[in-house]
C-alpha cells in the first residue's frame, strides 16, 4: 500500500481547498493517464544522474496517479546549467517535466545572478541521496595530495567553468597554493573519465565517488588517488581523505569552502519546473517518497552502487533556500576565489 507523507500543503485557492481529496486525486490521475512525464537529464548516457534517472523511470510511474509513461531527454552542457535553464524557461509547467541535474547549478545562481533560473522557484520533488563528491589524480601523475600539487602542475579535466570540477581546483589554487590546471570542454563526467583513461588529463576536480567505482576498480588497483572530498565531514567510505574545508586555514576561506561543501547535501535530486499545480506537485512528491522506500528500487540502486538516502521535497527546498541566503561578503569572496584562471 502506498503511504503518503504528512505535510503542510500551501493553500492554492478556495476551490482547491474545498474540493474533496478524492476528486483532486482523480483529477491528477486523469491528467497523468493522458500525459507522459519527461525526465530532463543534465548529462549524456552513463554517470550518476543519468543512471539514477533511468532507474527512477522504471519505478516512479507505479506510484504516480494515472501511471504516466516516462520520456528520457539527455541534455548535457555547461555543467548541467543548460538542462536547468531549459526546465525553468522552456519546459511545460504543468507537472510533465522534472530534471536530474547537479546541485552545483544552485551555487552557479548564487555566483551568477544573471543565470536565467531561480532555484527558489523550482518545484523540489525530493532528494535521492547526497552527493559524495571527490577530487582525484592518477597515481601516474605523481600527485597524491593537494600538498604535492603545490610542487608540480596537475592537469584536470572538466566540462565547463560553472561546476565544482573547475571551481574547487581554482579555489584551492588561490587558497591552498595548488597548481591545478584545467582542460575544459568535455561533455560531462563520463566523457571526462574517458579522457583520464586515455591520459589526456590526469584527474578531475569533482566527481561522484559512485561514478568512479562504477567506471572501474581504479581505487582498489591504485590507479588513482583521492585528493579531497567536497564536504564538511570526511566520507565514511574514505576516512583518510581530507575535506576541502580542512585544506584551507583562513577563516573567510573556510567559510567559502563550507558554502561549496553545502551543495553535496542537496545531492542527487528530482527537481520540477516552476509553477507546477499544487495537487500535481504533491502527487509527485508522494510518489517519489514512496519510491525511495520501495525495496525493488533500493535493490536496483544498490546493485548499481548508488546510494538511497532520501530527503522530502519540502525539506530539500529549505536547504536550497539556506544556500541562497549566504552572506553577501562570503558570496563575493566565493566569486573571486572560484573565478576562471586559465
Amino acid at each position: 500500500m502506498v503511504v503518503a507523507r504528512s505535510r503542510a500543503i500551501a493553500l492554492s485557492g478556495w476551490f482547491a481547498l474545498c474540493a474533496p481529496a478524492s476528486a483532486r486525486a482523480g483529477a491528477v490521475a486523469d491528467f497523468y493517464a493522458g500525459h507522459p512525464l519527461t525526465f530532463v537529464i543534465g548529462s549524456s548516457s552513463g554517470g550518476t544522474f543519468d543512471t539514477t534517472a533511468r532507474v527512477a523511470a522504471r519505478h516512479l510511474p507505479k506510484y504516480i496517479p494515472g501511471h504516466p509513461s516516462i520520456v528520457l531527454q539527455n541534455m548535457p552542457g555547461a555543467s548541467h546549467v543548460r538542462a536547468t535553464d531549459y526546465l525553468a524557461n522552456i519546459a511545460p509547467r504543468d507537472g510533465t517535466a522534472v530534471a536530474f541535474v547537479q546541485p552545483s547549478v544552485i551555487l552557479n545562481k548564487v555566483t551568477s545572478p544573471g543565470a536565467r533560473y531561480n532555484p527558489a522557484e523550482m518545484t523540489w520533488i525530493g532528494r535521492v541521496a547526497p552527493a559524495r563528491n571527490v577530487g582525484f589524480a592518477t597515481t601516474a601523475s605523481g600527485v597524491t595530495s593537494v600538498a604535492a600539487a603545490r610542487d608540480r602542475d596537475l592537469i584536470l579535466g572538466a566540462a565547463g567553468s560553472t561546476g565544482p570540477a573547475a571551481m574547487v581546483p581554482w579555489a584551492l589554487n588561490r587558497m591552498a597554493g595548488a597548481k591545478f590546471r584545467l582542460v575544459r570542454g568535455y561533455a560531462d563526467d563520463t566523457a571526462t573519465l574517458v579522457a583520464v583513461e586515455r591520459g589526456e588529463v590526469m584527474g578531475m576536480g569533482s566527481i561522484n565517488l559512485a561514478s568512479i567505482t562504477r567506471h572501474g576498480d581504479w581505487i582498489a588497483r591504485g590507479v588513482i588517488q583521492l585528493l579531497y572530498t567536497i564536504s564538511a565531514e570526511r566520507l565514511a567510505a574514505s576516512p583518510g581523505t581530507p575535506t576541502i574545508v580542512e585544506l584551507v586555514s583562513d577563516e573567510r576561506d573556510r567559510a567559502v569552502m563550507n558554502l561549496i561543501a553545502a551543495i553535496p547535501r542537496i545531492g542527487v535530486t528530482i527537481m520540477g519546473a516552476p509553477g507546477i499545480p499544487a495537487d500535481r506537485a504533491d502527487a509527485l512528491r508522494d510518489a517519489a517518497w514512496n519510491m525511495f522506500a520501495d525495496p525493488a528500487f533500493i535493490a536496483e540502486m544498490k546493485r548499481l552502487e548508488l546510494d538511497v538516502e532520501p530527503m522530502p521535497g519540502e525539506e530539500l527546498a529549505g536547504v536550497v533556500a539556506a544556500v541562497a541566503r549566504a552572506p553577501a561578503d562570503i558570496v563575493e569572496l566565493l566569486k573571486t576565489q572560484t573565478a576562471p584562471m586559465n
